[in-house]
């Protein structure tokens, strides 16, 4: 006997083919309506992602490039502040260059002038002592007065060379620099008042070879410094057997038979 369906119950068709699929169409539709949901989203994000980072990038750029812009302006200032002072260098070099050429002719005509005026002192401080005879190895006293020199300067005049004191006549006569302990006897100078009988005393000087008298030309330290440098090739040319002699800052040399000849030329 067949089964009574309870009250309330409904009577439910059953499914067919068609209506399976179309469940699994919509479920199709569903899921591709999520995926293409999901891929906008991701692709949405994505985007942003990008811009923030573009943006970034470009501001990153744009800051790098206004720093550079900057770099370059202050460079570009330094520069033409350095030509600006490179140009003023080089005015003031001109400048420089041009005093320091006038500088150097004044300082030419400057030393023009100082040598011709040390010449001219020299030469008159040379015709001062033009009458002064040096004479070295006379008996020296601590207590010596410049009378006391003059009476021995007279006396040894008179004793060597054969000449009456009464006629030798004398300016003056004295020691030169300070007394010697050891009793080395200083140099005397002696001013004649004739350069005649300067003369006379100097040719006649070679008496006094082989003896412990000296007597010599009073000259300036610019002609006595000459006279010192020339000694050494006086020395040599009489060893070669040439006549050779100082005169005030020259050195004459000549052979016996021949004329004499000059090392310098120089004007008293």
């Amino acid at each position: 006997m067949p089964r009574e369906k309870p009250k309330g119950e409904r009577n439910e068709e059953p499914k067919t083919s068609m209506d399976n699929d179309y469940v699994s169409m919509c479920t199709l539709r569903e899921l591709l309506d999520q995926q293409k949901l999901f891929y906008k989203d991701m692709l949405d994000l994505q985007e942003k992602n990008f811009k923030t980072f573009l943006t970034v990038v470009m501001d990153s750029t744009n800051k790098r490039i206004d720093d550079l812009v900057k770099d370059v302006l202050e460079y570009k200032h330094s520069m033409e502040y350095s030509q600006s002072e490179v140009e003023d260098l080089k005015s003031a070099h001109t400048a420089n260059l041009s005093a320091s050429k006038s500088i150097n002719l004044n300082f030419d005509e400057f030393q023009k002038s100082l040598e011709a005026l040390t010449s001219k002192m020299d030469y008159i401080e040379n015709q001062t002592r033009r009458n002064n005879i040096l004479i070295d190895g006379i008996k020296d006293e601590k207590s010596e007065t410049w009378h006391d020199t003059e009476v021995k300067a007279k006396k040894f005049l008179a004793d060597h060379f054969k000449m009456d004191p009464k006629l030798i006549e004398v300016e003056r006569a004295h020691r030169n620099g300070t007394f010697q302990l050891d009793g080395r006897p200083r140099t005397m100078t002696v001013k004649l008042l004739r350069f005649k009988d300067k003369e006379e005393i100097i040719k006649g000087a070679k008496c006094l070879k082989g003896t412990k008298f000296f007597i010599n030309e009073d000259f300036s330290e610019r002609v006595r410094s000459k006279r010192k440098e020339l000694m050494p090739r006086l020395k040599e040319e009489r060893m070669k057997g040439n006549i050779a002699y100082l005169k005030y800052d020259q050195l004459i040399v000549h052979a016996p038979s021949s004329k004499p000849t000059t090392s310098k030329s120089t004007s008293r």
